[in-house]
């Protein structure tokens, strides 16, 4: 049925930033299904090509309320492109609550198969009841508008408040493995810097990345390695200027983010439970580190901690600062590469093939779906 078929896939960033979106692109061509893209630049330089459809206007990442009226205009030219290519597409798959709210009513309307990607509840940022519960009540609408709904964990059902149900489809955050292919690491020898990386958004809030520099200041055997672009990168420049065993890269692609951390010998990444999200939270850091063979160093109570301390592919700390420099003066190379070859060992008996079968599921789900 998808021969000839084809997506519409709306996001509200530049989707070359997401690998989650390029993966789910690259999904829909290896079955058959024809792409174009819909997103917002937010006002960056993004090159275009014949099969995007590129809103240009301004627009902060995280402005909330002072960012409404850029919103709504995005949201104008969102419904604006469905309307014009009403007659070539298919099947609309919108990311997320910024999008959704417009795309997947307006989809049905139109007679589209719609697919709705939850990869965040934007109500469980929120500190005002009255809001979280507005927010939470509209993107339970969205999900029973969506003709096929997609979570990236089991445990979303619990957080956006629904039961299990056919049309929710589990595809979780797994990198492709051609995106984490490379060499094989350098040897690395008793008595070398142990080299600790952390690759993403630099939150000032809920990550515990805030800790680093101290971290490397206090522990001269440990080079801590940092990428991204976010609210802490002066605090990161800033370190990286004081010493020589903090390293910042700035913001980089996913192949130079892939690149970095297969230098590395522990990934960092906690997901501290100062916000509620953070007790669903399933990121690609989780698979990132099964896939390279890399312990990861997380905090304990949400998923992610759950997964390493069950698991044994990885170290847990409390979530503070002092449980974090704690552990890191009992971190050694021996233990990392130990705990590196059962994240390596776990990923080839139990991941390495999980992303196809779930796609598979999808992929027959979506096209079974009826478009009325």
């Amino acid at each position: 049925m998808s021969g000839g078929e084809k997506v519409i896939i709306i996001r509200s960033i530049p989707i070359s930033r997401d690998s989650r979106a390029e993966r789910m692109i690259s999904d829909y061509i290896a079955n058959g299904y024809e792409v174009t893209k819909l997103f917002w630049s937010r006002g960056e330089n993004v090159p275009a090509d014949a099969n995007s459809h590129i809103y240009r206007g301004l627009g902060r990442y995280g402005g909330r309320w002072t960012n409404l009226g850029a919103l709504l205009r995005w949201h104008l030219f969102m419904a604006w492109t469905l309307w014009e290519r009403r007659k070539e597409v298919t099947v609309v798959h919108s990311v997320d609550l910024d999008c959704g709210l417009i795309a997947v009513p307006f989809a049905r309307l139109l007679g589209k198969r719609v697919v709705y990607d939850a990869y965040d509840q934007l109500a469980a940022g929120m500190r005002v009841g009255v809001v979280r519960g507005f927010l939470s009540a509209l993107e339970r609408f969205v999900l029973r508008k969506a003709h096929v709904v997609i979570f990236p964990d089991e445990s979303r059902l619990e957080q956006y408040g629904v039961q299990p149900d056919p049309k929710y489809m589990i595809l979780s955050n797994i990198p492709s493995a051609d995106a984490l292919a490379g060499p094989a690491r350098k040897r690395r020898v008793q008595g070398e810097p142990i080299r600790l990386c952390y690759v993403g958004t630099l939150e000032a809030v809920h990550r515990g990345l805030e800790y680093l520099p101290e971290l490397s200041e206090l522990e001269p055997g440990i080079e801590c390695c940092v990428a991204g672009n976010g609210p802490l990168e002066s605090m990161f420049e800033a370190a990286a200027a004081g010493r020589e065993n903090f390293k910042f890269y700035g913001r980089v692609s996913y192949t130079e983010a892939v690149r970095l951390m297969r230098t590395a010998d522990v990934l960092y990444g906690p997901y501290l439970l100062t916000t509620p999200a953070h007790r669903y939270a399933s990121p690609n850091k989780m698979f990132e580190h099964l896939a390279l063979g890399l312990p990861l160093i997380t905090n304990s109570g949400g998923p992610p901690g759950n997964f390493v301390a069950a698991n044994g592919t990885g170290f847990i700390f409390d979530g503070s600062k002092e449980g974090l420099l704690r552990l890191a003066a009992t971190l050694d190379l021996r233990s990392c590469q130990t705990k590196g070859y059962q994240a390596a060992r776990i990923w080839q008996t139990d991941f390495s093939h999980l992303r196809s079968r779930q796609v598979s599921a999808f992929i027959v789900r979506l096209n079974t779906a009826a478009s009325a």
